[in-house]
């Protein structure tokens, strides 16, 4: 895995974005278009290392990752847990706060 500055490879890609938005072409169109297409998937990508606010964005129903939930007690306490699941698994009364991809797994070396 490598890791890239996003924001900085989003910038560029949007700079020869907007540089087709007056052209009439419709290869250059088609090229606008599939920059701008380039551009949603830096914005969805997942992050390495950090975590996704549940306010920003949450992850597939069914995708398992690692959440950082809050429930609250009969105390009436809150407690704050991290777990490895689905969103759709979660207990009644337990809210995400956050989530992070779950990391590839590792690859078995070939003899």
């Amino acid at each position: 895995m490598r890791l890239i500055d996003g924001d900085r490879l989003f910038a560029e890609i949007k700079e020869r974005h907007d540089m087709f938005a007056e052209c009439e072409y419709i290869g250059d169109k088609a090229r606008r278009d599939e920059l701008g297409a380039f551009m949603a998937d830096i914005v969805n990508a997942p992050t390495v290392g950090g975590w996704i606010s549940a306010k920003d964005r949450m992850p597939d129903e069914n995708e398992e990752v690692i959440i950082c939930y809050e429930w609250t007690g009969l105390s009436g306490n809150k407690y704050r847990e991290v777990t490895v699941d689905t969103i759709v698994n979660l207990e009644p009364g337990c809210f995400a706060i956050a989530w992070i991809p779950l990391p590839p797994m590792p690859k078995e070396e070939e003899k």
